[in-house]
C-alpha cells in the first residue's frame, strides 16, 4: 500500500494512551509504526464501516488506529488501545453547522 514513506502524526488521545503503557510496550509499538510508515511491513486492516477510512495495525495484545492522508504523505495515530477496547471506541469528529462556521469566522 505505502510507496514511499509517511510521516507519522500522533494525535493528542493516541500520545496519552502510549504513555499509560509500560515502556517496553511503549517502545514496540512505536518501533512498529514507524516500520509501518517506511515499509509497509505489518498486520495492518482497513475497518469497515469508517468514513473516513481508518485502519488497524496489530502489535500483539496492541491494536493503533489510524488514517492515511495520502496527498501530504501523513500516517495520523487516532489511537493505541488494548485488542477488547478498540473496535469499542470511536474518535468523535468535529462536525460544523455552516451557521457556526461563519460565526466563527466572523
Amino acid at each position: 500500500m505505502i510507496d514511499v514513506a509517511f510521516r507519522i502524526r500522533w494525535k493528542l488521545r493516541a500520545d496519552k494512551d502510549l504513555q499509560r503503557l509500560p515502556q517496553r510496550d511503549q517502545r514496540r509499538i512505536v518501533e512498529a509504526v514507524e516500520r509501518y510508515s517506511r515499509t509497509s511491513e505489518g498486520d495492518v486492516q482497513k475497518l469497515t464501516g469508517m468514513s473516513p477510512s481508518e485502519y488497524r495495525l496489530r502489535i500483539g495484545d496492541y491494536r493503533v488506529r489510524f488514517r492515511f492522508d495520502t496527498s501530504a504523505r501523513i500516517m495520523t495515530i487516532l489511537r493505541v488501545l488494548p485488542r477488547d477496547k478498540a473496535y469499542k471506541v470511536r474518535e468523535p469528529e468535529a462536525v460544523f453547522t455552516t451557521e457556526a462556521l461563519e460565526a466563527v469566522v466572523s
